[in-house]
């Protein structure tokens, strides 16, 4: 469960400020969630630095990761083998990659 209480943290001007955000922002209550099966699902997926943390929150918190979607992976800076990795067995999936979408965006 996301804090919406948090301001957006790629925007912020220091990686400190921005990973202060995020873990903030992933910081789920525990006795809600604890022996849950979740899904992880990330917009944007480039080296999966905040795909790693939420999956890395969520089993702190007791949850089994069942599935890692990204809605857009960008394939690039090895991100896909990182968050494989992180995700243990769990499938990664995406919906497009950014070629698809870029494709997609010149076709119209």
């Amino acid at each position: 469960m996301k804090n919406r209480y948090i301001e957006r943290t790629f925007i912020m001007p220091e990686q400190s400020q921005r990973d202060e955000g995020v873990l903030l922002k992933l910081n789920p209550i525990r006795s809600t969630v604890k022996d849950k099966r979740v899904v992880i699902v990330d917009d944007v997926c480039t080296t999966g630095a905040s795909t790693i943390n939420a999956i890395q929150a969520a089993r702190e918190a007791g949850m089994t990761v069942a599935a890692v979607v990204c809605i857009v992976e960008r394939e690039e800076a090895k991100g896909r083998p990182a968050v494989e990795a992180a995700a243990a067995g769990a499938p990664f999936l995406r919906l497009f990659s950014a070629i698809d979408v870029r494709a997609e965006h010149i076709r119209r």
